[in-house]
């Protein structure tokens, strides 16, 4: 694994990866290191629940963007879903039977591996001094109704388990006829204070911690139940939790309240918004009516069954700002929640509002003004913890005469039960930490759902965002080619965009690679109002940016445009705002609050077209099919193998498109007149292109952008040029092949070769081979017989070749016989040799 090449982005990906686990493991203090020299501390791809890295999640009821928080959810299998296999089953865990009593303890078998595998049932060895159970606990439940977990009829039993009643129901109930009315309560001290260094919330007790396995990944998912390969329990990380934004007298409120919001987890494992009172799931609990609930693993259609799942769990980490006075726009800046069961909520890893135990609704606030967190109702613990089974927690005082007490307080000691708007003051630790107005501070929330009734959850807060640039990077090519996409995100893959992030009035610069559907972000690295340019400086491997993209940007806050690209320089980004050129004002465009801006680059991969024309020369009317291979290589310049074309072609006659074609093992057919076109391919690929011969026709010309070409017999070869009007752009001419008018083949007898007014100058050479010693034995009679068309045997040429054997003997005329001579037309024809005097 480490001798492989990693790609550019992978690399990032990594590095990244790398910044946020050391980010976590420092209790999520800050988002990105700060340096006050000329470099920054590197931007980040994803940042504790800041939005901008998360899925966006769209308000149905308003089609905006809503606020999204970094979330993980943690499911609990209760009995019903364990089995033999690591599927879990489909929940059917009834709570209530028709005498409104508990029927079942749904979570007996994971009570029972907590209870090996933690050691709870030993205090002595035990990590948590009060260990922390799913299930029904309260007092009417039946001795058997837990599967034999929890007893409430004896101390004794529960010994062996560790149990205690306080930290695991709400203790409300009347079972006194002195009660007072009676509130819901939390239970505090039940999880340490602070966060470990990796951001988990602990128990701690007998000098020994341990990760509340609640939220424990590794625990929840690597532990099985026993006899069963089913895990405790699934873990859903980087999750978009979604709030609705809400403007009060000029402060943005974020808000989520499951009384109207709804949630699905899907099957995917994404967070998916429902929107305001729609889709809700209601309650089982009879006595609640139609009351909606927070059942994330729950759609609309389990409403009121058995089917509702009522142990999960959710982290959400939430980053903001501080002021140095803890108010925006004169108002306290405060966080608010009420819902069951156990909330914890952190503040840079110190624990600053706590709401735990199994309980009913209960309210908590923290005010970052005067820096203090209350609670509606929390237990006295001296009280509920006085007896394992202390089954009803009363709103009114005690005193060592009530049961259990004696001698837990003074003989004469009065003390209450309940505390109700309980407040407490930050630790000094968390003051010191807040008072850094120039650090991202993080808020972790822990919800736990276990108490298997009830389900519900608020959170309303106007905690400043913190300043935040963000720069992203979009790769499109749905222009391109079916045929070359793969090529092309390969390409994509492996393109290294490198981007310039600098802070002009601090001359402060960060170089930053950027890939495709990639974002890097920048939290609190700037100061409102600063100058910043923001560049895309190059992809690298020698190739230009703009041979082989076109490049727009968008400069944006949460709320408006500020600027495009269009008109102005499409690498840098800028805005009227700023004198200088190429810069940009890093501040929103109508809001005081913290700036939160966001470019958005766009890189569109260049294609053009490749056009084949067929015309035919001299032809009025041809009906012929024109075959054209054609084959591709190096598509978008990097080197690759020659591959015939499978794609489509558009057909046009003139500018009129006239039909598709696919073509099969390169080939394009078209006929005289037509124009072949294949769309979509990439800039700086190569081609070559063959036409196959056609009988009886020729390639008279290849033109190509109005230049003719030569040598085109083997083939012609090209490059998709990077302009985008008319190159690549291909007129074969074709003209009939005309074949030759033979030569007449009339023998030369036909032709007149002897001229009338020859004369006997015939040379010695042209003698016949007849003998001169022989008399002539030739019949006056035989000569006409001879047809004027009949072509002589021997050329005139042919006779020199034989030699006369004996010197010729003058032949004196007196001395030839009279030769007789037909009755003939004595003017000399064509052929006619008969007047001749040898």
């Amino acid at each position: 694994m480490d001798n492989q090449k990693r790609t550019p982005k992978q690399v990032v990906s990594f590095l990244l990866a790398l910044i946020m686990l050391l980010i976590s493991i420092h209790g999520f203090s800050n988002a990105s290191a700060s340096e006050p020299v000329e470099s920054m501390g590197p931007g980040v791809a994803s940042n504790v629940g800041i939005p901008s890295q998360l899925d966006e999640v769209i308000n149905p009821d308003t089609n905006e963007s809503m606020y999204v928080a970094n979330s993980t959810f943690y499911d609990y299998y209760s009995d019903s879903q364990v089995g033999t296999g690591s599927t879990p089953n489909a929940i059917d865990d009834g709570v209530y039977g028709t005498d409104y009593k508990s029927t079942e303890n749904s979570f007996t078998k994971f009570n029972n591996v907590l209870l090996k595998t933690k050691n709870y049932g030993d205090i002595n060895s035990s990590a948590a001094q009060y260990p922390l159970y799913l299930g029904l606990f309260f007092g009417s439940q039946a001795n058997y109704d837990n599967g034999d977990f929890y007893f409430n009829d004896s101390s004794d039993k529960n010994i062996a388990k560790n149990f205690y009643l306080a930290a695991n129901s709400s203790q409300q109930g009347g079972g006194n006829e002195c009660a007072v009315t009676n509130i819901n309560t939390a239970t505090q001290g039940l999880v340490d204070n602070k966060l470990d260094v990796s951001g988990n919330v602990t128990q701690s007790n007998n000098g020994k911690k341990d990760i509340l396995p609640y939220f424990d990944k590794e625990y929840l998912t690597t532990t099985t139940h026993e006899k069963s390969s089913l895990p405790l329990g699934s873990v859903l990380e980087n999750v978009s939790f979604p709030f609705r934004m809400i403007d009060k007298n000029g402060v943005t409120y974020y808000e989520f309240d499951s009384r109207k919001d709804t949630i699905q987890v899907d099957n995917q494992g994404n967070v998916k918004y429902m929107g305001l009172n729609k889709c809700q799931v209601y309650d089982q609990k009879k006595e609640d009516g139609t009351k909606p609930g927070f059942f994330p693993y729950n759609t609309a259609s389990d409403s009121n069954s058995t089917r509702l799942n009522y142990g999960f769990g959710v982290k959400i980490d939430i980053p903001f700002n501080m002021t140095p006075n803890g108010q925006i726009n004169g108002q306290d800046i405060i966080f608010e929640f009420s819902g069951d069961d156990d909330v914890w909520v952190f503040i840079d890893g110190e624990l600053a509002l706590d709401i735990g135990g199994a309980h009913s609704r209960v309210e908590g606030k923290i005010n970052f003004a005067d820096m203090t967190a209350t609670v509606s109702g929390v237990k006295n613990n001296t009280v509920a913890f006085a007896q394992r089974n202390w089954w009803y927690l009363e709103n009114r005082n005690y005193s060592t005469n009530d049961f259990g007490l004696n001698g837990l307080i003074g003989s004469n000691e009065v003390v209450p039960g309940i505390y109700t708007n309980h407040t407490t003051e930050f630790s000094k630790n968390l003051v010191d930490s807040i008072s850094d107005t120039s650090k991202v501070h993080t808020l972790t929330l822990f919800y736990m759902e276990r108490g298997k009734i009830e389900s519900n959850m608020m959170m309303n807060f106007n905690l400043p965002e913190p300043n935040q640039l963000q720069v992203t990077n979009t790769v499109e090519y749905n222009n391109v080619n079916e045929a070359f996409l793969d090529d092309i995100k390969t390409a994509i893959d492996n393109e290294a965009f490198s981007f310039n992030i600098t802070d002009v009035d601090m001359n402060k610069q960060d170089i930053q690679t950027i890939g495709n559907g990639e974002s890097i972000s920048y939290i609190n690295e700037f100061i409102d109002n600063d100058t910043l340019s923001v560049t895309l400086a190059g992809i690298g491997d020698g190739r230009e940016l703009y041979n082989y993209y076109s490049t727009k940007w968008l400069l944006s806050d949460m709320s408006n445009a500020i600027s495009s690209s269009k008109g102005r320089n499409a690498l840098s980004v800028s805005d009227n705002r700023v004198e200088e050129d190429d810069c940009f004002l890093f501040k929103n465009l109508n809001a005081d609050t913290a700036a939160k801006l966001k470019v958005d680059f766009y890189n569109k991969v260049l294609v053009n077209p490749l056009s084949i024309e067929k015309k035919v020369k001299d032809i009025a009317s041809d009906n012929n099919e024109y075959t054209f291979n054609v084959t591709f290589s190096d598509v978008f310049g990097i080197e690759s193998q020659e591959r015939e074309y499978t794609g489509t072609y558009d057909i046009y006659e003139g500018s009129t498109l006239i039909g598709t074609n696919t073509a099969t093992d390169g080939d394009i057919i078209i006929k005289a007149g037509q124009r072949a076109v294949i769309k979509g391919i990439p800039v700086n690929t190569k081609y070559t292109i063959n036409e196959v011969a056609l009988d009886d026709y020729y390639i008279d010309s290849v033109v190509c952008d109005d230049i003719t070409i030569s040598g085109f017999e083997n083939g012609v070869s090209g490059t998709i040029m990077t302009d985008l009007i008319g190159k690549n752009s291909y007129v074969y001419t074709n003209a009939k092949e005309v074949i030759p008018t033979p030569e007449p083949t009339v023998e030369p007898t036909l032709t007149p070769t002897v001229e009338p007014t020859l004369t006997p100058t015939v040379e010695p050479t042209v003698v016949p081979t007849i003998e001169p010693t022989i008399a002539p034995t030739v019949e006056p009679t035989v000569t006409p017989t001879i047809e004027p068309t009949i072509t002589p045997t021997a050329e005139p040429t042919v006779v020199p070749t034989i030699e006369p054997t004996e010197t010729p003997v003058e032949i004196q005329p007196e001395d030839v016989p009279e030769i007789v001579k037909p009755a003939i037309d004595s003017t000399p024809k064509t052929g006619d040799t008969s007047n001749l005097v040898l």
